[in-house]
């Protein structure tokens, strides 16, 4: 029943250069791979296979939240996150989303907010 325009969702990838990388898009669009890329100052980057989630970020597939994850990656989210005063972001369990402020978020995890999605 929420906007979608306001649910993100989180994706893991694994950059050529630095490593895993964390995405936030809406949850509708799809992560354009060349931008993941540049934002993330890499070559190119691919989406990690869903059997390698729980064990690098501690997350299921459909419950990955940017929040405490086991370690801390670089985390990039949709600019049109700030386009809302509040958002919906996984809480770690599938299902289970958590309102909150994008800008409040950004700082906690030390996210930059780009261009990432391919339906712009």
């Amino acid at each position: 029943g929420l906007d979608s325009a306001q649910v993100f969702k989180t994706l893991v990838g694994k950059g050529d250069k630095t490593g895993h990388v964390v995405f936030c898009i809406p949850v509708e669009a799809e992560l354009d791979m060349k931008q993941a890329a540049r934002v993330s100052h890499n070559k190119s980057v691919e989406l990690i296979a869903v059997k390698d989630l729980l064990g690098l970020t501690g997350y299921l597939r459909g419950g990955c939240s940017p929040v405490g994850m086991k370690k801390v990656f670089p985390t990039y989210f949709d600019e049109t996150m700030t386009n809302h005063d509040q958002v919906f972001v996984s809480a770690g369990l599938r299902g289970m989303q958590m309102k909150v402020d994008p800008k409040a978020l950004a700082s906690v995890v030390h996210a930059e907010f780009d261009h990432l999605t391919l339906d712009h």
